[in-house]
């Protein structure tokens, strides 16, 4: 009997012992890993640097995760996500703004992924920070310099959602409407999700959710 009693003493105690050993033990360490992308075999961390990379006729990969937004393209290249619910470019003002020289209008193709979060509150069409005319909160693409026409953009199954088009500013009514105090307000709003001064192609694309809103303008 006392045998017994000694041996789930002993068995007890070693139990006891490695319980307090785990619980003293510290915890993994829980690690988070980066999205990724990737162009001609070099990988980065931020869509920017991989933009800033990439040539002319280059494809960028886009892993899954959400990358940052507020990034300009202004050659031509692919973007290819890993899937809209997979790959998120997200936040900026706008989220995605494409540009153009005298000399290249670039033509740029978006695939697999969603463009959320932006939100311009004064850059227009022509790409100058007016602050009273805000156009593409979520992609912009202004018009090429001298009012030529703007970059090709094709985006295929890609979400543009969430993305709002708010002026920061005003500017005196440019067709002449007049309120008491002098000349209305002046504010433009417009794209909240897409804007474009340039050739677009949509292939299974969803824009919802986006908004153009912000200051009264040529108020009655």
């Amino acid at each position: 009997m006392f045998t017994r009693i000694f041996r789930n003493t002993a068995a007890s105690t070693a139990m006891a012992t490695v319980a307090a050993a785990l619980a003293l033990a510290p915890a993994a360490a829980t690690t988070t890993t980066a999205p990724r992308a990737c162009v001609d075999g070099h990988c980065f961390t931020t869509l920017a640097a991989a933009v800033g990379r990439a040539e002319s006729g280059d494809v960028v990969t886009l892993g899954r995760g959400t990358f940052t937004g507020g990034v300009t393209i202004a050659k031509s290249i692919r973007l290819i996500g890993a899937g809209q619910g997979s790959t998120v470019i997200k936040g900026g003002h706008p989220v995605l703004t494409i540009t153009s020289t005298d000399r290249l209008a670039p033509s740029v193709s978006i695939t697999g992924l969603t463009v959320t979060g932006g939100v311009n509150t004064g850059t227009d069409g022509m790409g100058n920070a007016s602050g009273y005319n805000a156009t593409g909160g979520g992609i912009l693409v202004p018009f090429a310099p001298g009012d030529k026409a703007g970059a090709a953009l094709t985006l295929r199954h890609v979400t543009v959602t969430a993305n709002k088009t708010l002026p920061s500013s005003t500017y005196p009514s440019p067709s002449g409407a007049k309120c008491p105090g002098g000349d209305c307000p002046y504010a433009g709003s417009n794209g909240g999700g897409i804007w474009t001064a340039g050739p677009l192609t949509l292939d299974h694309v969803t824009v919802s959710h986006n908004l153009s809103g912000g200051r009264a303008s040529d108020a009655a």
